[in-house]
């Protein structure tokens, strides 16, 4: 779990814990909630389904029907099956890295870990927020105390200190520190933008 604020837990809890919508499919239902902005928001059905989870949370944000086979048997995925599955309903991504952050370096870390592309939280929070500028939200991969995990980024700011996510762990839209997003960040992103003209190319890598 991404560390936040317990006032603001508490808050958005009450404002968007709830799932008031049910999508009926004979693979199964999903309940679902929307946030005050029209975004979705859906709480993982397996441990291992949170790949499933946020894909059905962008494809329902941008108009498109859930997967409901996915989110019952997907195991674990992987950023490659979420672009796949976006892709595949004309949705625009863009394929992006985040430098790893920068630490004091150890005699632990191998030579090739320290030699990996490293930047400070304030550089990575600027590639995030030009990322977010030109997206519609941005999928993150996290490793936190829950292990690797995917979540939606939907906005950040380094001088408030502020993110809102959706964790699809806990089902719920959150604000939360945005030192803690950067401390847990992977160098995974996806980008999401609007769905594409037919016959243009859908996925862009940078």
């Amino acid at each position: 779990m991404i560390e936040s604020n317990t006032a603001l837990d508490e808050l958005n809890l009450r404002g968007h814990g709830a799932f008031q919508h049910r999508y009926v499919h004979r693979e199964g239902d999903i309940q679902y909630g929307i946030i005050h902005d029209g975004r979705h928001v859906i709480q993982q059905i397996g441990m291992r389904s949170c790949t499933a989870t946020v894909m059905n949370m962008v494809l329902m944000d941008l108009g498109f029907d859930p997967n409901p086979a996915a989110e019952f048997n997907r195991n674990i995925g992987s950023c490659e099956w979420i672009v796949a599955d976006l892709t595949d309903h004309g949705i625009n991504v863009k394929l992006a890295s985040l430098p790893l952050r920068q630490i004091e370096e150890s005699s632990t870390l191998s030579t090739m870990s320290s030699s990996c592309p490293r930047a400070s939280d304030q550089e990575r929070a600027a590639i995030l927020m030009d990322h977010l500028n030109k997206s519609h939200c941005l999928i993150l991969g996290v490793d936190g105390e829950i292990g690797g995990h995917v979540i939606i980024l939907d906005s950040l700011s380094i001088e408030s200190d502020r993110a809102v996510i959706r964790d699809p762990y806990h089902g719920w839209s959150i604000e939360v520190k945005a030192s803690a997003v950067l401390k847990r960040a992977s160098s995974e992103i996806i980008a999401v933008e609007k769905p594409f003209a037919p016959g243009t190319e859908g996925v862009k890598e940078c």
